[in-house]
C-alpha cells in the first residue's frame, strides 16, 4: 500500500485545503518548476523508514509543510489543515484510516532558498494509522 498516496488523497478530499491550494497538494517534493506554483501548496513527506508489513495496521509518520506567499498565508493553510486532526474511521481509496493525529503542532519555518528568495512555511507532523481494505 502506498501510504504517502493515501495521505495525499486524504488531504485533497478536504474542501478547505483544496480551496486554498487549488489542488496543489503533493507527495515527497514540489513538481518541476518549484516556486512558480505558489501561492499555497502542501508538501507531504515521510521522514524515513518503512512500516512493518507483517502487521495488519500501519502507523505512518508524515511531515507536512504549508507554503504561502507570506507567513499569514502559510498560517491560514495550516489552520485549514487542522480539520484532519482527530479524524477517525474513514476510507481513502483502498485504505481504511483508523485515526490521524497531529504529533507536532505547527511552527513557522521559513526556508531561505537563495540570497534573494525566501519561502514562508509552517511545518507540522502527523501520524496516520491505517490498513489495506
Amino acid at each position: 500500500m502506498n501510504t504517502l498516496a493515501v495521505m495525499v488523497d486524504l488531504l485533497k478530499a478536504q474542501s478547505a485545503l483544496n480551496a486554498l491550494t487549488s489542488g496543489r497538494i503533493y507527495g515527497a517534493q514540489l513538481p518541476a518548476g518549484g516556486k512558480t506554483i505558489f501561492p499555497c501548496v502542501l508538501i507531504v513527506r515521510t521522514p524515513g523508514g518503512n512500516s512493518d508489513v507483517d502487521v495488519p495496521t500501519e502507523s505512518v509518520h508524515f511531515d507536512i509543510r504549508c507554503y504561502g506567499n507570506n507567513q499569514p498565508e502559510a498560517n491560514s493553510l495550516y489552520a485549514a489543515l487542522q480539520a484532519i486532526n482527530g479524524l477517525e474511521r474513514t476510507t481513502v481509496g483502498s485504505a481504511h484510516v483508523y485515526r490521524i493525529e497531529e504529533m507536532m503542532g505547527g511552527c513557522d519555518l521559513p526556508e531561505q532558498v537563495s540570497d534573494s528568495e525566501r519561502w514562508d512555511c509552517v511545518f507540522c507532523s502527523y501520524i496516520l494509522e491505517l490498513s489495506a481494505a
